[in-house]
């Protein structure tokens, strides 16, 4: 058997990591497989102008390309590989265009910007890969005998109304009919669910880390173990996580055979599962200069993005803010004393900042150090007491939710 993806085929361009390709979620699936599976077939909506281009990198791939053309190509640019995107044109300018159809015994089904696809399928994987209105599998009429649902917490929460993401399973494992739900924690691995049962399935450690498509490749892998080769989900699950920590460490398609992982790379399983309690989340402290614009924005960014990898932020910009010494520093200690982990901006060497560091090197608190532009020298004392020093913002923000734990 064969498996025929359905999924967007978009140019993407992101700022921070000189990236500007065209792959979009279906094609980047289909690519990923050339070396663990021969025959995939995409169905995609591809611009006019890029058609060509789609046939020869689906070729270089061993992908056969069934393409219904469009106006224009879908883009998405990203200031960094976790920052949200801006699409061009706007979706809500978008003509409305005519359903998918695609009917086979193994399909993986993504949601799409343009439109939709309407599949009915032996085994079937449903990606709905949307942020804001993800759509439940059988709404346009889709259908599979059986059905494996693999989405992220916030799609869950959005599809079932559920906030609680153990309850957000079981009730999409129900809505859908499915036979297995997988939810996909980024840093924190995935959680499979099924027969109302829950396993936690680790993420992978890694040097550096793109997370920019790596949700594709997961749901590739799993849906060629898991509807193709008839793997448990478990086990699916887990060769997925293998093979898109590799992506994300080294960027590259397609991805080698499970062995082939292991003799390349040095990856260590890291499990934390579902979310818990509020007040039990590990909470991070966020030092960094905020004193113009730049400063800020470089505040906002991290903020947003620790916090949605599922852990608290303490940042003295938003919790604290501006004032005097005896007003300020006491309230910053007391966080640093609470944090688990502390991420910090050392770019401009703030001396309020580097103070934070020591303060939180003194109480065995990790640091994970983001510096792009310090020399050797000025970083010595923080490497000799042990921070984490990255020059990637994103690998950054992965080491500090690893670093602070369950």
């Amino acid at each position: 058997m064969t498996l025929q993806v359905v999924g967007g085929t978009y140019k993407e361009r992101c700022r921070e990591g000189d990236w500007d390709h065209l792959y979009g979620s279906g094609l980047r699936a289909a690519a990923s497989l050339q070396m663990l599976a021969k025959g995939t077939e995409l169905t995609t909506f591809i611009g006019h102008a890029e058609s060509e281009l789609l046939d020869i990198i689906a070729g270089g791939f061993g992908v056969k390309p069934n393409k219904t053309e469009t106006p224009q190509t879908v883009e998405f640019s990203y200031a960094h590989a976790l920052s949200v995107p801006l699409i061009l044109p706007p979706v809500h300018t978008l003509a409305p265009t005519a359903p998918l159809v695609v009917e086979a015994e193994c399909i993986l089904r993504f949601g799409m910007v343009e439109g939709s696809a309407e599949v009915n399928g032996r085994r079937v994987v449903y990606d709905p890969q949307s942020a804001y209105t993800p759509e439940l599998f059988g709404a346009n009429g889709s259908k599979a005998e059986a059905l494996a649902v693999v989405c992220n917490a916030r799609e869950a929460r959005l599809l079932t109304g559920e906030s609680d993401l153990r309850k957000a399973g079981d009730a999409l494992l129900r809505r859908e009919n499915a036979h297995v739900v997988v939810l996909k924690c980024g840093c924190r691995g995935a959680v499979v669910i099924q027969n109302a049962q829950s396993t936690p399935v680790p993420a992978f450690r890694t040097d550096r880390v793109w997370p920019l498509g790596s949700g594709d490749v997961f749901a590739s892998l799993f849906a060629l173990s898991w509807a193709v080769e008839q793997r448990n989900p478990i086990e699916a699950a887990m060769l997925a996580s293998k093979g898109t920590a590799y992506y994300c460490s080294t960027r590259a398609l397609p991805i080698p055979t499970d062995a082939d992982i292991d003799a390349r790379l040095s990856i260590t399983p890291i499990c934390v599962g579902l979310d818990g309690p509020q007040d039990k989340t590990p909470l991070v402290y966020l030092a960094s200069p905020f004193f113009n614009m730049m400063e800020r924005w470089m505040v906002e960014e991290a903020r947003d993005a620790i916090r949605a990898q599922g852990l608290r932020v303490f940042s003295p910009l938003h919790d604290v803010g501006l004032g005097g010494a005896e007003e300020v520093v006491p309230k910053d200690v007391d966080a640093i004393h609470r944090s688990h982990a502390m991420f910090a901006v050392v770019d401009h060497l703030d001396t309020g900042t580097v103070f934070e560091i020591g303060y939180a090197r003194a109480l065995g608190r990790p640091v994970v150090v983001l510096a792009q532009n310090v020399d050797e020298e000025s970083l010595k004392m923080l490497e000799g007491t042990g921070c984490d020093i990255c020059d990637d913002f994103v690998t950054a923000i992965y080491r500090t939710a690893w670093a602070a734990g369950p």
